[in-house]
């Protein structure tokens, strides 16, 4: 992945198309899928276990729609209860969408 300078979490951040989203997830499979074959099964479950944009997590983030990092956390808060996620977590799986392209 192309790595992302500093990040202005005070922007409004918007999601990508389903159409689009559905794109970058077969891509980032395809390179993991190759990359497995090169290094090893880890680098596989590794991502899974804490990337995979098709987890509960991300799915859940991007389905908040558009707004800014703290009007998206305040959405998910809203929607899935107070302990459902501490804002540090929630501000790492927003950064890894973001590097990803899944929210732009």
């Amino acid at each position: 992945m192309e790595v992302v300078g500093r990040i202005d979490y005070t922007k409004v951040f918007t999601m990508v198309s389903p159409h689009e989203r559905n794109i970058i997830i077969n891509n980032i499979n395809t390179i993991i899928d190759f990359e497995r074959m090169e290094v090893g099964e880890r680098k596989n479950i590794y991502w899974k276990a804490k990337h995979d944009p098709e987890s509960e997590i991300p799915v859940r983030i991007y389905l908040l729609g558009n707004g800014t990092r703290d009007e998206l956390y305040r959405k998910y808060i809203s929607k899935y209860g107070e302990k459902s996620i501490e804002f540090d977590e929630f501000k790492n799986y927003m950064r890894e969408l973001i590097y990803q392209k899944i929210i732009i």
